[in-house]
């Protein structure tokens, strides 16, 4: 899989999500990372880094993404998401196949993130 091509789709995917649901979280796009990407028969999860020192401005747990779908090329029915919120932290991004069972693609060519 191309490592790029994820990592942008994964980026894209956050902010969609930050932006449609939940804005006070989106300064945080300045200080996380994507570390490890595991991707599964169906689809993926994206564990995000921050520095050390970084604290979060509001202690919740939260899973968001429940309005945002994507129309993924080679996917018969799309990629839903769910993003991790844990102690104020973006912690995962889980991304799978609506029907569960078209296999994840081998590479994001094209994509696109529209609300539900």
């Amino acid at each position: 899989m191309n490592d790029l091509n994820l990592k942008n789709f994964i980026n894209s995917v956050v902010e969609h999500i930050l932006v449609n649901e939940a804005e006070e979280y989106l300064e945080q796009l300045d200080y996380i990372f994507i570390g490890d990407v595991n991707i599964s028969r169906v689809g993926f999860y994206a564990n995000f880094r921050h520095p050390d020192e970084y604290r979060a401005k509001i202690i919740e747990n939260l899973t968001l993404g429940s309005s945002i779908h994507a129309e993924v090329l080679g996917l018969k029915y799309g990629v839903d998401f769910m993003l991790y919120v844990d102690g104020g932290i973006i912690t995962m991004l889980e991304g799978f196949t609506v029907d569960g069972d078209n296999y994840w693609p081998s590479e994001i060519v094209d994509f696109k993130l529209t609300l539900t």
